[in-house]
């Protein structure tokens, strides 16, 4: 962030009491993921079968595919935004616009029933088996917040401020494997 007014350039202003600049960037990876066990191939154990002679054993059934090159997301994160106080403190503004990329998100994979796998995971039946988690996709998430304080009306007994926001922001899907 930059202050501008307190550099030696923006010296008493007229009605510009503070002005910040500000300016960020980041990436962050995740493996937020609603499974567990995502990489390998996994049984799932059915505790009761009956034998051939009436004795009883535990049998175990493939629970999912796994997925050894599932890596983690990315997320790119950049953020403008400035904020002011203006007219002797009667006036406060900021403003953010914002700009997210989400590559390799993590996904199930969607295949067809006829190919023997789950076309809807998780499942906790033991008769069909989850299809792998993979990196399937991007998506872009922009957007700008506004918001404007006025401090109407200042008194030792009354105070009126009155707080103004707007926001808009745009989700897009730009590619899904």
């Amino acid at each position: 962030a930059w202050t501008l007014t307190n550099e030696a350039f923006f010296k008493d202003p007229k009605n510009v009491d503070y002005l910040k600049l500000r300016l960020g960037y980041g990436e962050v990876g995740t493996q937020n993921t609603s499974g567990s066990s995502l990489y390998s191939n996994n049984i799932r154990l059915i505790p009761t079968i009956n034998g051939l002679f009436g004795q009883t054993s535990v049998a175990g059934v493939p629970a999912n595919v796994g997925n050894p090159a599932l890596s983690w997301a990315t997320v790119k994160t950049l953020n403008a935004g400035l904020d002011g106080t203006f007219f002797n403190r009667k006036i406060d503004f900021t403003i953010d616009i914002y700009r997210k990329t989400t590559t390799n998100m993590i996904l199930p994979t969607v295949l067809p029933s006829f190919a023997g796998l789950d076309p809807n995971p998780p499942n906790n039946s033991y008769q069909e088996i989850e299809p792998p988690t993979t990196n399937a996709g991007e998506m872009l998430n922009t957007g700008i917040d506004i918001g404007l304080t006025t401090h109407n009306i200042t008194h030792k007994d009354f105070t009126w401020t009155s707080s103004f926001v707007f926001s808009h922001y745009k989700n897009l899907v730009k590619s899904l494997n």
